[in-house]
């Protein structure tokens, strides 16, 4: 005697449940950042030694020791390879369906996130991900606006995306709903099974 009291979840599903199926890349390991929106910056501190001149004569400061590369459905804290500008290191992956909210603070850019848990990082840089908050400090007050408006706009596509697919979904249970629906044979016998024991 068989029975089936679940079934496989398909795409909506997950979706509604946000559970995602697609591994986020590992922390530690290597992503490339051709063809991706990405920002260059640093955790913040109160003096900090990484602090370099960006373009020589002028009082403004690049911090470059890290990068955030937002991705449609994934926000990373990467630190980039020495001799590669293009290969960057996961320091940290954040899923974007838990970035809460973000605000900047001069050249620091604030990010609320909920469910911590779901966040990947590194032992060493504990610190970027903090009480459900994370911060980084930018070359500029204006950097600092811009990667928080490029990250809202990820987040609210990402919103959007969710919810055209579960309007899709009930549209086509809806559709399904309104067709009388043949027997499956198969699960017939198994409730007949069910009934019998």
């Amino acid at each position: 005697v068989s029975f089936r009291s679940t079934q496989k979840a398909d795409d909506a599903i997950l979706v509604i449940g946000g559970i995602q199926t697609t591994r986020l890349p590992r922390v530690g390991t290597d992503i490339d950042l051709r063809g991706r929106t990405f920002f260059r910056g640093s955790l913040p501190t109160k003096a900090s030694p990484r602090m370099t001149s960006f373009r020589k004569g002028t009082n403004s400061n690049t911090v470059s020791d890290l990068a955030i590369v937002i991705d449609p459905s994934e926000v990373y804290v990467t630190r980039p390879k020495r001799g590669d500008p293009n290969r960057c290191t996961v320091l940290a992956a954040i899923p974007l369906r838990t970035v809460v909210a973000s605000a900047t603070e001069g050249a620091l850019l604030h990010v609320a996130i909920r469910r911590q848990e779901n966040v990947a990082a590194t032992q060493n840089e504990n610190n970027i991900v903090k009480n459900g908050k994370m911060t980084l400090r930018f070359e500029s007050n204006a950097t600092s606006l811009v990667v928080k408006e490029c990250l809202d706009n990820y987040c609210s596509a990402y919103r959007s995306r969710i919810a055209s697919e579960i309007d899709d979904m009930l549209q086509k249970l809806m559709s399904e709903g309104s067709q009388p629906k043949s027997p499956d044979p198969e699960n017939q016998e198994e409730w007949a099974d069910f009934q019998g024991a």
